[in-house]
């Protein structure tokens, strides 16, 4: 068994190697890429890196994954079942992810049309106290117009009376 497990580390260890240096060189390639007009130029070359590199690395991995297999069996390890495990977990965390956003979306939505609701009110009461004291402000400049034109009215009366007096005592 422990063989087994010494083997399996190895081989990881050789993988992880490989896939560094590999990962190490395409990064070189891309950094020294020359700036390019089109972005879809840029694409296409990236595309074809990689490419290049998956087509040098699947092999490494195919036989990386087939020893593994050879080492489970041997050692009693069903790997098709905790793959399957793995991938219905996995599922279900994304399931449970999707569906906490989705309520989470739905709550900020409601949040936003009460916050909505409570300024377009308020906007409404404020609009309705400006006119009222604006109403109330023209009432009063009646008033006060009204009143300056009667004490206008009430004070030439006053005076024709007073100069129509004055002359009587005269004559």
């Amino acid at each position: 068994m422990r063989k087994i497990i010494s083997r399996f580390q190895k081989d990881l260890g050789k993988l992880q190697a490989t896939l560094q240096k590999e990962s190490n060189d395409l990064l070189e390639k891309v950094k020294h890429l020359e700036l390019i007009d089109s972005l879809d130029v840029k694409k296409r070359e990236l595309e074809k890196l990689f490419q290049k590199k998956l087509k040098k690395l699947e092999p490494a991995y195919l036989q990386f994954v087939g020893e593994l297999r050879k080492n489970a069996k041997k050692a009693g390890i069903d790997i098709d079942k905790i793959e399957k495990d793995i991938k219905g977990k996995a599922n279900v965390a994304s399931k449970s992810i999707k569906k906490t956003t989705s309520t989470q979306k739905k709550k900020v939505k409601a949040g936003t049309k009460k916050a909505k609701t409570k300024i377009s009110s308020t906007i409404k009461t404020v609009k309705k106290k400006v006119d009222k004291a604006a109403q109330k402000k023209k009432s009063t400049a009646k008033a006060t117009k009204t009143a300056k034109k009667t004490t206008k009215k009430t004070t030439k009366k006053t005076t024709t009376k007073k100069k129509t007096t004055g002359s009587k005592k005269k004559t």
